[in-house]
């Protein structure tokens, strides 16, 4: 059977649908880090994914245009554990969150309008550096160099 997570209810991806890449993790470790490749990046390929639906797929495309590569490919890199495995589950789940989060229906933006008191105070700034560069250019006449 297959492993398969869920991104949200009625849709799930296979791990299979999934490209996973490791290597040597940099940083403090010892002998470990230097001979097992525990770093994990998983990628998912967005705009040639045919296991999306189409209009997901164009969803996605849209609200995450600056995290994917040239390729539509979405790429996450987890090197946090000394566990192959585990990195491994982390990615999967910061892959899921990211898929997640962009395929959350947006809040509509409710038009709101300025307080009387803010409108008021907006003016009274306004006329006081109105008055200070008055008061500038009264003191600094060309008579005066």
């Amino acid at each position: 059977m297959e492993r398969r997570f869920e991104i949200l209810p009625g849709l799930s991806l296979s791990f299979s649908d999934l490209q996973f890449r490791f290597s040597r993790s940099g940083g403090p470790g010892g002998q470990n880090v230097n001979k097992v490749e525990t770093r994990v990046e998983v990628a998912l390929p967005i705009a040639s994914a045919q296991v999306l639906p189409e209009q997901v797929r164009e969803q996605l495309l849209s609200r995450l245009g600056r995290r994917l590569d040239e390729g539509g490919w979405l790429r996450v890199t987890v090197d946090e554990s000394r566990s192959q495995y585990r990195n491994r589950e982390l990615a999967v789940e910061r892959l899921a969150m990211i898929l997640r989060n962009a395929l959350r229906p947006r809040k509509k933006r409710k038009a709101t309008r300025p307080t009387v008191a803010s409108r008021r105070e907006k003016a009274r700034q306004k006329k006081l550096h109105g008055e200070k560069k008055r008061r500038r250019a009264s003191s600094h006449s060309p008579e005066d160099e």
